[in-house]
């Protein structure tokens, strides 16, 4: 890999690593986050046992399966991206993409519904910097003629 493929991996990694440990501290929760509280309007005390205990299962579940994505493409990432294959060369922004798009609908969704400070900074960010490793490593004509 160039160092044009090498700042992309790396900005690659660092997105799956944040993703990764924002979803293994949601998924560990023992209540859900501040901003829960403002959206359903009661402070996790004040939510009645049995939705506590569904609320937590969502959150361990979602939060779960993120890391389960997260690794994922984080093994697309360590072999076939850096054996510069084309496939996960576009797979894994493409994923990335999806995931943010789809975090970004969610909170989209939850903003119609409440003045809460919602964590829209992460997949912003996420995009926004996807965006610029893909253009890294797009605009990699050496890849092309040097696959190694």
């Amino acid at each position: 890999m160039n160092s044009r493929m090498k700042v992309a991996f790396g900005i690659y990694l660092f997105l799956l690593v944040g993703v990764c440990g924002w979803n293994v501290m949601f998924a560990m929760r023992s209540e859900f986050m501040p901003y829960h509280a403002i959206v359903v309007g009661m402070p996790w005390a004040a939510v009645p046992a049995q939705l506590q205990v569904l609320v937590l299962g969502l959150m361990k579940i979602a939060g779960s399966a993120s890391v389960v994505v997260s690794l994922s493409i984080l093994l697309i990432l360590i072999f076939p991206f850096r054996q510069l294959a084309p496939w996960a060369i576009w797979g894994v922004p493409g994923l990335l993409a999806v995931f943010f798009a789809g975090s970004m609908i969610g909170i989209g969704f939850v903003a119609k519904h409440t003045t809460a400070e919602l964590p829209w900074g992460m997949p912003i960010v996420g995009l926004a910097l996807v965006a610029v490793a893909v253009l890294l490593s797009v605009g990699d004509k050496s890849r092309m003629t040097h696959p190694a």
